[in-house]
């Protein structure tokens, strides 16, 4: 332990209670407060938005009402939550709570938010699970084993240091954490943008000395038809947004039939994403020459048969030129 550090037990630097029980009898009286339970405290916040109410007398409430800086602590929660703390921070004044929370009130020689820290210790190291008893779907930390914990205990200054640092960090550390979540949430958006882009000629530098498009298409002559399976679409998809169904058929049975990608869209009866477009005229993302045959398609028919609608980063959708030869 650093030098000037000391152990001590958690009920010799605050006072630990048990909230009040409730009971039917508490319902109705004429001193109805609110008050805070297990599903109001989760680790490091306190949640009001449903909170409950009973009576608590006057000679009750100045035992069980809540102070700024109070720690609350679940009592009784799943093995795993068994202990997790939260400030209160006054955003229900005058509230109460009930005994499936546990109060810890600073003494005089520690700083509320240190003690928190030591609280979210012992909550991710598993310290209040060693302690705790009950079956495997609910723990209890009981009043007892909580108040005889070791608690380290160093001086006032270097407690605030402590606690400014770690705020800092676990500040750093949570930005991290949205930044990693708000990445995976745009991976399907990021494929997309890919695929249009790939579609639209922004992945490459274009060369001025390439052979223009109008120029290639002349020389390749009629537009190129893949031999592709068209699946059959259920009735009633044609709406916008609807996700076109096909019918499943057995492979020994599946019909195969020259068609363009127009043809598939004419068949879905509407404009559709390049992704889905990809799926319903049969191709296989898996097979590399199957996506090369389906952009030579693509490009054979686009400006021609079919166009793109919308912006790149909205991920292209294709439809039908309506008056296309």
């Amino acid at each position: 332990m650093p030098l000037g550090w000391v152990w001590a037990r958690i009920d010799q630097v605050g006072e630990v209670r048990l909230g009040r029980q409730r009971s039917p009898e508490h319902h109705h009286g004429e001193h109805i407060r609110p008050y805070l339970r297990v599903a109001n405290v989760f680790e490091d916040r306190i949640d009001t938005s449903d909170v409950l109410e009973m009576n608590f007398t006057p000679e009750e409430y100045p035992v069980y009402v809540l102070e700024q800086g109070d720690i609350l602590l679940n009592e009784g929660q799943s093995p795993e939550l068994v202990g997790r703390p939260a400030m209160f921070r006054d955003e229900l004044p005058g509230a109460c709570f009930q005994n499936t929370l546990i109060r810890f009130r600073a003494g005089p020689a520690v700083d509320p938010e240190f003690a928190l820290l030591v609280f979210r210790h012992y909550l991710h190291s598993g310290q209040f699970r060693k302690i705790a008893r009950g079956s495997t779907n609910i723990a209890h930390l009981g009043l007892d084993r909580f108040r005889s914990m070791p608690f380290p205990l160093p001086p006032l200054v270097e407690q605030a240091a402590i606690v400014d640092e770690a705020r800092q960090r676990l500040a750093v550390a949570d930005a991290q954490g949205n930044a990693v979540l708000a990445s995976i949430d745009r991976l399907p958006e990021m494929e997309r943008e890919l695929l249009a882009a790939a579609v639209a000629g922004e992945l490459v530098p274009q060369q001025p000395d390439d052979e223009p498009a109008a120029q290639l298409l002349d020389r390749l002559g009629e537009p190129l038809e893949i031999a592709v399976t068209l699946p059959e679409v259920e009735k009633g998809s044609k709406s916008k947004g609807d996700t076109v169904k096909p019918k499943s058929t057995p492979p020994s049975k599946a019909s195969k039939s020259t068609v363009q990608l127009s043809a598939v869209l004419r068949k879905a009866g509407r404009p559709l994403p390049l992704p889905e477009l990809f799926a319903l005229a049969g191709f296989d993302r898996d097979q590399p020459e199957q996506v090369e045959s389906f952009y030579l398609a693509l490009r054979s028919e686009l400006d021609r048969t079919i166009r793109q609608t919308g912006t790149a980063a909205e991920n292209a959708v294709l439809e039908v030129i309506t008056d296309a030869p």
